[in-house]
């Protein structure tokens, strides 16, 4: 059904895009503008194709998950020789004992050998049963049974990024060297060979704290609310909080106390004509400003911002072909030429003296990350008010490990 679903997302995304197409190129033929009327219809289709672009993405990840927690469930049944139905109900029995646990506190602890320190959640105002707005819209008697988070697209270096977990948060050194301006030499018979040394340079990975800040909880509220407010609501929450300030710094970070940003560490590759606007011609420039040693790969790609995507949708070669072509199946995704990308919301948009376009291979920028999100519940600091807080902390740290200029950037001109 669900896959029904995405070919369908992918065929409306197929005729929006041949609509927006249809217009320029109608304009192009008549050697005009687009109209007012045909820019409105324009500026409408591409926002109605981001949407579906992200509803597709959201769809196949969740394909994705799925797929993984059946083949979890199969293996752990398998390995206890029990079947898959008597594994359910104990994943099911686990988290409704840790449900209780976040709820009513230690008392529950003991149910079925569960702890806290087994079930924990990783394998300023309070929220409030009494106030809408605090959380008690959760714990109405009669409502829709769904609940509706504001959501801003905060991802995309980590997607792009090589994330290499990390055991302990010790200093990690990273030596790297280019020893590419030096080649090998012809030898007479009986010569003698010259010495040419290499130069090693160390970069290091450090393990920069991250807090999703505390969120305190009234105990009537983790009671009372109708849903399952630690999963449904805290996890996602404080995750996505810790999302979003680790991607500003992992794409435009300085290195100073922070991760040193894939922007800021990315070396210069052109600056464009124009301070508003960029063209096809030096998209394909910034291509090959990377060494074709870096053009291949499953990590190469661009990356920009979405309002830079809308800009170069209407793109066109020198054959006059669209350089932006629709990806209408999940093996074949939507690429620039002949490149994927990703869409990162904290690059800068196209506009004097900014960097709103990066090419490269991004499997040199390494994300790491210190053992696993650690969620703490705060059963006494807040127990005088009968609250409990919730922090989300992890530890990260990033940075481009070449000399090589791996990746490369695309600045705007100053006017």
């Amino acid at each position: 059904m669900i896959y029904a679903e995405t070919k369908i997302l992918r065929e409306n995304f197929g005729n929006l895009l041949k609509q927006s197409r249809d217009l320029l190129d109608l304009a192009e033929g008549e050697k005009r503008e687009l109209t007012t009327e045909e820019q409105t219809a324009y500026d409408t289709q591409n926002e109605d194709m981001t949407k579906l672009e992200r509803k597709i993405t959201d769809i196949e990840a969740l394909l994705v998950r799925e797929q993984t927690q059946a083949e979890q469930v199969a293996k752990l049944a398998e390995d206890r020789a029990v079947s898959t139905d008597e594994v359910v109900d104990e994943k099911e029995q686990v988290r409704s004992n840790y449900v209780q646990w976040i709820r009513f506190g230690y008392a529950h602890e003991n149910q079925r050998g569960v702890t806290p320190d087994q079930v924990a959640f990783n394998n300023t105002r309070a929220q409030n049963i009494g106030t809408g707005s605090e959380g008690g819209f959760t714990g109405a008697q009669e409502f829709s049974g769904e609940i509706t988070a504001a959501l801003l697209a905060f991802g995309g270096v980590r997607e792009a990024a090589r994330v290499l977990p990390s055991a302990t948060g010790n200093q990690m050194d990273w030596p790297i060297y280019d020893d590419t301006s030096n080649t090998g030499e012809l030898l007479s018979e009986s010569g003698a060979e010259s010495e040419q040394d290499m130069v090693f340079q160390n970069k290091t990975l450090l393990a920069y704290k991250y807090s999703s800040k505390t969120v305190k909880a009234s105990i009537e509220l983790l009671q009372d609310s109708f849903f399952n407010f630690e999963n449904d609501i805290l996890k996602p929450a404080l995750t996505e909080r810790l999302g979003r300030i680790t991607n500003t710094h992992f794409t435009t970070g300085d290195g100073t106390n922070k991760p040193n940003g894939v922007v800021t560490a990315a070396t210069s590759g052109l600056t464009t004509a124009s301070g508003v606007a960029i063209t096809a011609t030096e998209l394909i420039e910034l291509i090959h400003s990377v060494d074709p040693a870096y053009r291949t790969g499953p990590k190469v790609r661009f990356m920009f911002n979405d309002s830079t995507l809308k800009a170069i949708r209407s793109l066109k070669d020198t054959t006059n072909q669209f350089i932006y072509k629709a990806g209408l199946t999940e093996s074949e995704p939507a690429t620039l030429l002949g490149f994927p990308y990703t869409i990162n919301q904290q690059m800068a948009s196209i506009a004097v003296t900014t960097k709103p376009v990066l090419f490269g291979d991004f499997n040199h920028y390494i994300v790491r990350d210190v053992m696993a999100l650690d969620f703490t519940r705060l059963n006494e600091l807040y127990a005088a008010n009968h609250q409990v807080g919730f922090v989300a902390i992890m530890r990260t740290d990033a940075d481009l490990m070449s000399v090589a200029g791996p990746i490369k950037s695309m600045t705007m001109a100053n006017t």
